[in-house]
């Protein structure tokens, strides 16, 4: 497990640099966080997003998710101060595609799309001159 977290870590800063155009990201001082994603499977990802917060100290971290793994949940529970979960699941084998009546993996360039759109529309939080 722990090795699966620092991977996540890994790729979570990897993903940052690429879509932050390698700014770095300043400190949280205490602030609160609601940390959204589309689901929860083994709950690695996630754990390493939450101690990757911790460590630009941010204050209260609190998931919010629509689908879940139950036992995940509860791992990913004892790192931060709530997880919400409308459609907790459970069962030996559990994907959050599953879920999904239509999915697909986003790609950086996905994701650059939508920071583009984004950044001309004025709702981006931080300036990205590389996007």
């Amino acid at each position: 497990m722990k090795q699966s977290i620092e991977e996540q870590l890994v790729e979570i800063k990897r993903r940052l640099r690429v879509y932050r155009c390698n700014q770095e990201y300043s400190t949280l001082s205490g602030e609160s966080v609601i940390v959204v994603d589309d689901g929860i499977a083994a709950g690695y990802t996630m754990i390493a997003a939450t101690r990757f917060l911790r460590e630009i100290d941010a204050g209260r971290i609190i998931v919010a998710v629509p689908t879940c793994h139950t036992e995940s949940a509860y791992r990913v529970a004892r790192e931060v101060s709530e997880v919400y979960c409308l459609n907790p699941r459970s069962g030996p084998v559990y994907a959050v595609a599953d879920a999904y009546i239509e999915w697909r993996d986003l790609e950086d360039a996905d994701v650059l799309e939508v920071l583009r759109e984004a950044k001309n529309t004025g709702l981006l939080a931080y300036r990205a001159d590389c996007i």
